[in-house]
């Protein structure tokens, strides 16, 4: 008479039976061999990625992809054999894993992103997750930073990754690649046409003239020029002159194409007024 059959146990699971993993992760259950039975005697398995409300076939040792899972991975076996009047083995577990559920990717205004010296990444946090993590410049494994925003400095364009976390059960959600211009801010250099050592040629004059030269940097054209008298020019130019000019301080604010800005300023001399005096 053949024995009743017995369900394969556990041999081996990764991670280990019981670990609570994230939503994501790939798990694995090895079921020995399981006992009795005749000959014609088969193993059954089977999984389900959402704490038992569904199930699929398994093969015995396969790696279980988890995503679209719930609260907990199961593997199940019996062994099967209707022979001689032998019965068929409940589903029993032979492995678990609690899981917690992956967070949302972040989402962002826009993932290009141009700046002047510094600028900010600032994602909205995706759901199931309470903070964001940070990998770069340009590597998707170099965690630079944990929190709700980052600040870059350097100059260029680089890629950063940004994931949404949940600091509380340790998951994080897939990278969104964002791509970050900087250019470095530069320097307004005031200069004026000299006269004899004057910025004004003769006294209540009105021949001065103001030039601001940018340098340093990398100054993206055109450039709009903010002159406390009024004007504003905006040229492809690094460099801008006004002119008409009479004694006085003259600032300007240099603003180029992607934000980046320089301020500068200029006093004018002229030379005194010149005294006359009569003798009789």
């Amino acid at each position: 008479m053949a024995a009743q059959p017995v369900a394969p146990t556990l041999s081996s699971a990764t991670p280990s039976n019981g670990t609570t993993i994230c939503e994501g992760t790939a798990v694995s259950a090895t079921g020995t061999a399981g006992s009795g039975g005749t000959g014609s005697a088969t193993n059954e398995f089977r999984f389900s990625i959402d704490n038992g409300a569904t199930w699929s076939t398994y093969t015995n040792g396969a790696s279980i992809a988890t995503l679209g899972g719930t609260t907990a991975v199961i593997v199940q076996s019996r062994r099967v054999d209707g022979t001689f009047g032998c019965t068929t083995t409940a589903w029993g577990t032979i492995a678990s894993w609690p899981m917690n559920i992956k967070p949302s990717v972040p989402t962002f205004a826009s993932t290009t992103i141009t700046g002047c010296g510094l600028s900010s990444i600032t994602p909205t946090i995706g759901a199931n997750g309470n903070t964001c993590r940070f990998y770069g410049p340009n590597s998707t494994s170099t965690l630079i930073a944990t929190g709700t925003s980052y600040t870059a400095s350097i100059v260029g364009t680089n890629t950063y990754y940004v994931t949404t976390y949940n600091s509380t059960t340790g998951c994080e959600s897939d990278q969104v690649a964002i791509t970050v211009t900087i250019t470095s801010s530069f320097t307004v250099v005031m200069t004026s046409t000299q006269h004899n050592g004057y910025e004004i040629s003769c006294y209540g004059g009105s021949n001065g003239d103001a030039i601001a030269t940018l340098t340093g940097g990398s100054p993206v054209t055109p450039v709009t020029y903010y002159w406390s008298n009024g004007t504003t020019n905006s040229v492809a130019s690094l460099t801008n002159t006004i002119t008409g000019l009479q004694s006085a301080t003259f600032n300007v604010t240099a603003i180029d194409n992607v934000g980046c800005g320089g301020i500068g300023s200029i006093s004018l001399d002229q030379p005194t007024e010149l005294a006359v005096s009569l003798s009789l």
